[in-house]
This record gives C-alpha cells, structure tokens and sequence, in this order.
C-alpha cells in the first residue's frame, strides 16, 4: 500500500507502472482497489498490462501491437457526440 501511495504522489498528475505482474489474485485486487480511489481523487493512473482482467477495469484501454495502436476505447467527449 506504501509504494503504490508513494507511485501516486500528491506532486504528480500521472503514475505510470507495471504493478501487477507478479502479484497473487488477492493483493492485485488491493492494489487495484487503491488505484481506484487515488483515481477517484483526481489522478490518472496509466497502467500496463498483459492481464485482460485488469485491463477490463479500467475506464479506458489502449491496445498496441508492433509498436502501433489496435484499438482506443476511450470514452466519448461531449464535444464529440454532440451533433
């Protein structure tokens, strides 16, 4: 809980990290849980993974192949959905 308080520093705007690679089922779930709720206060939390149920809850995913983007789920802004 302490290294991922201190990923998530009050003087960054964005953490990027690879935190659940080598992590039991139970503490990628708490580590998940803690970046939900740094999210919730403000931060962005960028993360990668190969892990297909960790991607599932993220807001958004990006998805690279070779070096290029496959896919972008990123949610729908206002400005773009208004017609």
């Amino acid at each position: 809980r302490q290294t991922m308080a201190s990923s998530a520093s009050p003087s960054l705007s964005a953490s990027i990290c690879y935190p659940t690679g080598a992590l039991d089922s139970q503490t990628t779930e708490e580590v998940m849980q803690i970046f939900k709720e740094v999210n919730a206060e403000g931060k962005t939390i960028v993360i990668v993974t190969h892990e297909n149920d960790i991607a599932q809850q993220t807001q958004r995913q990006i998805v690279f192949k070779d070096g290029n983007i496959l896919s972008d789920s990123a949610p729908a802004t206002p400005a773009a959905t208004a017609s």
